[in-house]
C-alpha cells in the first residue's frame, strides 16, 4: 500500500480468521503443553501448580572426645545439613522450568589441646567446610533437534525456553555452586608473672567452583510485531492493540533470541593471619592489654584467568584507541598481565590496645582501640563478569524492518562459530557502565 507517497507492507487476514501452524517446531512444542483443565474458557484454562514449595530438612551432628593423657586432649565434630525443595513448579513435564535445589553442608572440625606444665597451653584446630548449592532445572537428556527439530542449540539435555505471551515454557535457570573452605589455626598461651602472653596464626583457603548455563539452552521470544502491521509501528496507541505473540509463535517468526555459552569458573582466595598479645596485670585494679595482628588477604582470582573487567586506561580499537576497553586477566597476548583485578595489600598491621580498671566491687571501666583489616567479600553464587575469557554471548542480526522477525524458528538458531576464550577488548562496546 502507498500512503502519502510512501510504500508500506500490509498483511492480509488469514482465512476464517484462523492462524495456521506454519512452524513444525511450534507444532511439536505444543505437544508438551497439557490440555486445558477447565472447559469452556477461551484462555487461562490450565490450572497449574501453585503455592509455596515444600522444603525437606535433615540436620545431624556427631562429636567425639578422647584424652590421650592428662596433658593431651583431642576432640572432633561433624555437622551435616541437607535441604531440598522444588522452585517454580509447573505442569509442563519434560518442558518444565521447575528447579531442583538440593543444598548440602558438611563441616568437620578437629581440635587438639596440649598443656605445658601449669602455665602454658597450645590449641590446634583443623576445619573443613564443604557446601553445595545447585539451583537449576535438572538434566533431562533432552535433544532439541531430535525432539523438536530445533537446530543450533549450544547445550543439549534441557528444553529450550519459549516465550509467547500466553505463557512461557522451558528451562529458565541452570547453575551450580561447590564451595570448599579448609582452615588451620594454632594458638599458644603462656602465663608468666603478671603477664599472659598469646600468640597465634590462621590460614584459610576458599575454593568456589561455579557452573552456569543460563541461556546456553537457548531463549526464543515471540512478539506482537511479527503479526502486526509494520507501517503503524510508530503509533503506540494502535500498534500495541494488534498482532499476537502466540500467533507469531505458531507462524515460527522469532522476535528476539539469545544464547550464551555455558560458564565454568573456579574462584580462589586465601587469608593468612598472625598475632601476638599480652595481658598485663599492672595492679590488682588495673589490667592493660596490647598486641599486634597482621592480616594478609590474597584477593579473589580465577584458576584459569576467566574473569574480565572494564579497564579505564586500556586502548579500545573499536573506538579509535580511546582509553576504556574490556580487559582479561592472565599473562600472554591480549591479557593484562595480572591474576586478580584487586591489588594485594601487604600492610595489614593492626595494633590493639585496651584497659580495664576496677573502681569498686560493682564498677569496672573498660576501653580499647584496634585496627581491623577485612576481606572484600564477593558473591560467588552468581558468575562474575567473564565475557570473552570465560563466556560468549551470541549476537544475532537486527530485526528485519519488513518482516519484523530475526529468523524463522524452523531454520534454527544461526550457527555459532565462537567459543571462549575470545580476547576482544571491544566485546562490550556500546554498553552502559
Amino acid at each position: 500500500v502507498v500512503v502519502d507517497g510512501q510504500s508500506y507492507v500490509v498483511r492480509d487476514p488469514f482465512p476464517n480468521n484462523q492462524v495456521p501452524i506454519r512452524s513444525s517446531v511450534a507444532r511439536r512444542v505444543l505437544d508438551f503443553i497439557p490440555k486445558g483443565t477447565i472447559p469452556g474458557l477461551d484462555e487461562d484454562n490450565l490450572v497449574g501448580i501453585t503455592g509455596q514449595p515444600q522444603r525437606d530438612h535433615i540436620i545431624w551432628s556427631l562429636k567425639v572426645d578422647h584424652n590421650f593423657s592428662p596433658k593431651s586432649h583431642l576432640s572432633s565434630s561433624f555437622n551435616y545439613m541437607y535441604s531440598h525443595k522444588i522452585n517454580g513448579a509447573d505442569p509442563f513435564g519434560m518442558a518444565s522450568a521447575a528447579r531442583d535445589q538440593t543444598i548440602t553442608s558438611k563441616v568437620f572440625r578437629l581440635n587438639h589441646d596440649y598443656t605445658f606444665g601449669t602455665s602454658g597451653i597450645n590449641h590446634f584446630t583443623f576445619g573443613l567446610l564443604r557446601y553445595q548449592n545447585p539451583d537449576g532445572v535438572p538434566y533431562k537428556g533432552f535433544d532439541p533437534e531430535k525432539e523438536l527439530g530445533l537446530k543450533g542449540v549450544m547445550l543439549k539435555g534441557w528444553f529450550p525456553n519459549f516465550s509467547f505471551g500466553l505463557s512461557s515454557i522451558g528451562t529458565n535457570q541452570l547453575k551450580h555452586l561447590y564451595h570448599t573452605v579448609p582452615t588451620i589455626t594454632d594458638s599458644f598461651s603462656k602465663v608468666k608473672g603478671s603477664h599472659t602472653f598469646k600468640f597465634g596464626a590462621e590460614y584459610r583457603k576458599a575454593l568456589a567452583n561455579f557452573f552456569g548455563a543460563n541461556g546456553a539452552y537457548g531463549y526464543l521470544t515471540f512478539n506482537d510485531a511479527q503479526t502486526a502491521l509494520p507501517y503503524i509501528s510508530t503509533d503506540s496507541a494502535i500498534y500495541s492493540k494488534i498482532g499476537s505473540e502466540f500467533a507469531s509463535f505458531l507462524l515460527g517468526t522469532v522476535g528476539s533470541a539469545s544464547m550464551n555459552s555455558d560458564v565454568s569458573l573456579a574462584y580462589r582466595s586465601s587469608d593468612w593471619t598472625f598475632y601476638a598479645q599480652d595481658d598485663f596485670k599492672v595492679t590488682p585494679r588495673l589490667t592493660v592489654n596490647y598486641g599486634l595482628r597482621y592480616d594478609l588477604h590474597i584477593p579473589l582470582s580465577e584458576k584459569y584467568d576467566r574473569i574480565s573487567s572494564f579497564v579505564p586506561d586500556l586502548p579500545n580499537p573499536g573506538a579509535g584507541n580511546r582509553p576504556g576497553a574490556l580487559g582479561f586477566l592472565g599473562n600472554g597476548a591480549g591479557r593484562v598481565g595480572r591474576r586478580s583485578w584487586l591489588d594485594t595489600d601487604y600492610k595489614g598491621f593492626g595494633p590493639r590496645v585496651g584497659a580495664a580498671f576496677k573502681m569498686s566491687d560493682k564498677t569496672v571501666f573498660r576501653g580499647g582501640f584496634g585496627v581491623v583489616y577485612g576481606r572484600l567479600e564477593v558473591n560467588t553464587f552468581d558468575p562474575i563478569q567473564s565475557t570473552g575469557s570465560g563466556s560468549v554471548t551470541t549476537s544475532y542480526p537486527a530485526i528485519d524492518p519488513v518482516t519484523q522477525y530475526v529468523f524463522l524458528l524452523d531454520d534454527g538458531f544461526p550457527p555459532v562459530n565462537v567459543r571462549p576464550p575470545v580476547l576482544d577488548p571491544t566485546l562490550l562496546n556500546n554498553q552502559g557502565i
